[in-house]
């Protein structure tokens, strides 16, 4: 098995303990589909159980999405902040 395959079955496992409370402040959770360190499959189970404010996969993108597409991390966080958190909305996967 290699370090980075280890390493990542040790942060999924890790992830598997992380839980998202009512007095957690918004998560917004942003996944590269090309993902070799965390695979996407990893990024949708971490979803699924933390239960994110908004989920979003960047395409074409690897484990380092905010040095990869600077751009697109900027305008999902830009309409991140600007959503009414309020309002008990499902997580939504969209792609830019």
């Amino acid at each position: 098995m290699t370090r980075s395959r280890r390493f990542s079955k040790w942060v999924s496992k890790a992830l598997d303990y992380f839980t998202n409370s009512d007095d957690f402040p918004p998560v917004f959770l942003l996944w590269g589909d090309e993902n070799r360190v965390l695979p996407l499959s990893t990024g949708e189970a971490f979803c699924y159980r933390s239960l994110p404010d908004r989920f979003e996969v960047v395409e074409k993108c690897g484990h380092l999405v905010m040095r990869e597409k600077p751009d697109v991390v900027s305008t999902w966080m830009d309409l991140f902040l600007q959503m009414d958190l309020r309002k008990s909305e499902p997580p939504v996967r969209v792609a830019l």
